[in-house]
């Protein structure tokens, strides 16, 4: 991931990366810097391209647990009932079949 290496790099001190299949945790052990992925909807996936409605994470690197622990409380104190709440449920009716 761009967002790990940036921090590692010492590019950035705080990034922000996105995870359906493992890239927040990963890039973040493979280069040495902190991440979380925290359950979904703590974080808004407002703004990001879907790829999986269930899967999709939205997660914070950090090179010092200090600076994870800042920018993730802010972000989920962001978050409130955005569109990642939302988008987790099921829609009202269940979709049309065309044939």
């Amino acid at each position: 991931s761009g967002s790990a290496a940036a921090v590692a790099a010492g590019h950035v001190p705080l990034a922000v990366g996105t995870q359906t299949g493992g890239s927040v945790i990963r890039p973040a052990a493979f280069c040495g810097v902190y991440g979380l992925k925290p359950s979904v909807g703590s974080i808004s996936r407002e703004g990001v391209l879907q790829t999986s409605q269930t899967l999709d994470h939205v997660g914070v690197f950090a090179g010092t647990l200090g600076d994870l622990g800042l920018i993730s409380e802010v972000l989920m104190a962001e978050a409130g009932q955005g569109l990642a709440q939302a988008a987790v449920r099921p829609p009202e009716r269940p979709p049309r079949l065309l044939h």
